[in-house]
């Protein structure tokens, strides 16, 4: 058994960290030739979609950019029909971005085609690596969900 501190376990996940982010951006660019969204429009469908309904608050904050920022990004995703802003009623300079259902199926798509690709790398492992690898997600999922530090 080998003894880690916190700061090798700190690297490792630094590493990964670093690794999923260009896996995904790998996957997010093949998808981008057949859909015609940058990186960061996926990142922010997969953010309203989380999120059910948001602020652009909250999405400018969630994507670290300024407020005009998002609202540029956004103008494409809303003339391409993907995502629609409603102004709150009682306080107007409240702004609400929802998908739209033509948004939701468009998530749905790349969600499943991200599945696909992430089958594809876990599918040569044996039973006790998919098990070791099931373990070892579902407690630093639980680690990151829970602690804000």
């Amino acid at each position: 058994m080998v003894i880690l501190t916190e700061q090798e376990i700190a690297k490792l996940l630094q590493g990964f960290y670093i690794s999923l982010g260009g896996w995904m951006k790998y996957q997010y660019k093949g998808i981008k030739g057949e859909q015609g969204f940058t990186l960061t429009q996926f990142k922010t469908l997969f953010i309203i979609n989380d999120a059910s309904s948001c602020t652009m608050s909250y999405l400018s904050e969630t994507m670290e950019v300024s407020k005009g920022t998002m609202t540029c990004m956004l103008n494409k995703l809303v003339m391409d029909g993907y995502v629609e802003r409603k102004s709150c009623s009682k306080d107007r300079r409240n702004v609400y971005v929802n998908l739209t259902e033509k948004g939701e199926e468009k998530i749905k798509e790349v969600k499943e085609k991200i599945l696909l690709s992430l089958v594809g790398v876990v599918k040569h492992l044996n039973e006790e690596e998919k098990q070791e690898m099931y373990r070892s997600l579902t407690s630093l999922n639980t680690i990151l969900k829970t602690k804000n530090h």
